[in-house]
């Protein structure tokens, strides 16, 4: 994501460490919960058995989130929104430049 203005990114900085902390402390109770099994290193023939990843926490995600399925049609629908909200948002911003003299020519 890019943000344009400093508070923007401020939220979306404050949004990064709230995702980052959720898993760190995802991966640290899952390990303390659900320690490794040593026999299973062995017979898998690895030091080290992995510990929780990305995907994994997606997947115990989705089962205590589900989200509702949309039809194609209302993907359809969704995405043309969000492109249409998203012309609309360039061509305000590319207004309010060409207002404030950013892209005035130079003499």
């Amino acid at each position: 994501m890019a943000a344009r203005k400093y508070r923007a990114w401020i939220h979306h900085t404050a949004l990064d460490a709230l995702a980052l902390w959720f898993i760190a402390e995802t991966k640290l109770d899952w390990s303390l919960e659900n320690p490794r099994d040593p026999d299973l290193g062995k017979e898998l023939k690895v030091e080290k058995l992995p510990s929780l990843s990305m995907a994994n926490i997606r997947e115990l995600l989705r089962a205590v989130l589900p989200l509702e399925r949309l039809s194609p049609d209302q993907a359809i629908r969704l995405v043309i929104q969000q492109l249409i909200d998203r012309a609309r948002s360039t061509q305000c911003r590319l207004i309010a430049q060409q207002n404030s003299g950013i892209w005035g020519v130079v003499t």
